[in-house]
């Protein structure tokens, strides 16, 4: 029993767990594109991209952990969370806008998606096996049966109204940016990039007519597409767990501030300044906080599913 302990404590412990994942998530992402080690020095992306892969690993360990999943399952989960949530699909999304002729592919993400998938399968996969014992017996099998314990349009229609409220503040937050940027009396350097406000005016300004109103539209859906993507890793933990809505709007947040926006805010070096990381790491945790209270409000707080496991 002692050895068994021993050895749980060193694989899913307080610091070579997180700090293993974050070593293969760096390791990972630095090695696809080029395969070749010149990134082995103090202030290089693999460094930052590691301390960012031990960000996600410590956010993404209690729901591994404290929810009996199978490992499969678990491991399965981690990498939804860390593709879904993270910056892969800012980029799958981002391909599609380009290549709608919609806006410009964002400077602050990779030319190819590859690398941020290697990345997230690779966290994804660890977490699971380091964070979940064997033993777990929520299955994909017993989701289904949770899912199916309200009819589809229930749930479809939910998700679909709290993505939409999910881009309606993005944009938003977008647009006092921009007004804070028009306004400036001094330089400016934007908190929201890219900011789909600007891009969104762009778009009905460069157009007449229909076209314009046409790519409007187009682009509102894939943000909401993008919106919908975020959300889907969270509902299988949803489905998992009960709770007050404070705790699980904390559960939500965690998740969607570490996983979404600092996490690759430690990638995007460097800062203009201290102010302005302050500012942007107080924007990220806000939006984190009202999307996930949302999220918490039509999907956390359900107490009529079969066999909820508790939070705590």
């Amino acid at each position: 029993m002692m050895r068994g302990f021993a050895r749980r404590q060193l694989s899913g412990g307080m610091l070579f767990g997180p700090l293993t994942v974050g070593v293969a998530y760096g390791l990972v992402q630095a090695l696809v594109p080029r395969f070749t080690l010149d990134f082995l020095y103090i202030q290089s992306p693999f460094m930052f991209t590691a301390l960012s892969g031990v960000a996600i690993a410590f956010a993404c360990r209690p729901v591994l952990m404290r929810i009996e999943w199978t490992r499969g399952v678990a491991m399965a989960l981690g990498a939804a969370l860390v593709a879904g949530v993270g910056p892969l699909g800012d980029w799958v999304v981002s391909t599609l806008i380009a290549g709608a002729g919609l806006a410009a592919f964002p400077l602050n993400l990779p030319p190819s998606g590859l690398s941020l998938l290697c990345g997230a399968l690779a966290a994804g996969l660890l977490m699971g096996w380091l964070f979940r014992p064997a033993g777990g017996a929520l299955d994909a099998r017993e989701l289904w049966v949770r899912w199916r314990f309200h009819p589809w349009a229930h749930r479809l229609g939910r998700l679909a109204l709290v993505a939409a409220a999910a881009v309606a503040l993005w944009i938003v937050v977008a647009a006092v940016d921009a007004h804070q940027e028009a306004t400036a009396r001094s330089l400016y350097v934007p908190l929201v990039e890219p900011n789909y406000w600007l891009r969104l005016q762009g778009l009905w300004l460069d157009r007449a007519g229909l076209a314009a109103l046409g790519s409007v539209v187009a682009l509102l859906v894939l943000l909401w597409l993008r919106a919908v993507v975020l959300l889907l890793p969270l509902l299988p933990i949803a489905m998992a767990i009960r709770g007050s809505w404070v705790q699980l709007t904390v559960v939500f947040s965690l998740l969607l501030f570490v996983l979404g926006e600092f996490a690759p805010l430690m990638v995007d070096q460097p800062y203009p300044s201290l102010g302005w990381l302050l500012l942007r790491t107080g924007l990220g945790l806000a939006r984190a906080v009202l999307v996930a209270l949302l999220f918490t409000r039509l999907f956390g707080v359900i107490r009529h599913e079969p066999g909820p496991l508790p939070l705590e």
